[in-house]
């Protein structure tokens, strides 16, 4: 029922949706609270275990706690915003370790495949105009392209994201940390190594 409403742009997804919500006051001021969970689902081949969301909307503000398992094994991914009804957002996301999975939900072009390390970001801004603050820590971390799926490397980096817009991402880090990951020996092909103060789209679009 839902799929008619969902942008073409965005990516195939399967699965169980069940919603329940109350909802009042007027579409001028809406109120409201609700839960949404989703089972047996998939996003971008990436399976999804579970995922639960509550929901509540008041003072023209939409409250959300999420939590995602992509594997049943793994740590769930925690996801908490305030969604103001003037169209500007603030999310915080933490992932750990296996939880990094989330990162083949997001991208087409790099995919998360074993490793630890963590991701502690607040993601601001408008649709049209999103921003990214954070840090992201990597420990032995395997990592490959789609487009070559038997190639892999492995990455240990530290970065810290500050103002970085989500359609640039600027990675403001040692980059010494991370030379294999760049030039011939990506799995992405050859890629030209930036400065620190320079934007690499390339990995994240």
């Amino acid at each position: 029922m839902a799929r008619p409403f969902v942008p073409p742009e965005i990516p195939s997804f399967r699965g169980n949706l069940n919603l329940e919500a109350d909802i009042g006051g007027s579409l001028a001021v809406p109120t409201g609270s609700g839960q949404l969970s989703i089972t047996e689902a998939a996003f971008r081949d990436e399976a999804i275990t579970a995922a639960t969301a509550e929901f509540a909307i008041a003072n023209d503000v939409a409250t959300l706690n999420a939590r995602i398992t992509t594997l049943p094994e793994t740590a769930p991914i925690t996801l908490q915003g305030d969604i103001p009804l003037n169209g500007r957002s603030q999310y915080n996301l933490q992932l750990t370790d296996e939880g990094l999975r989330f990162i083949n939900l997001l991208s087409d072009t790099i995919a998360w495949e074993a490793g630890s390390g963590s991701l502690n970001i607040t993601l601001t801004g408008t649709q049209a105009a999103p921003n990214i603050e954070g840090i992201l820590a990597l420990r032995q971390a395997s990592y490959g392209c789609r487009r070559y799926p038997n190639r892999s490397r492995s990455l240990r980096a530290r970065f810290i994201l500050v103002g970085v817009n989500c359609r640039r991402i600027t990675l403001m880090a040692a980059m010494a940390m991370v030379r294999s990951w760049f030039g011939v020996g990506s799995p992405c092909g050859p890629m030209e190594r930036p400065s620190p103060s320079r934007s690499v789209s390339r990995l994240w679009s």
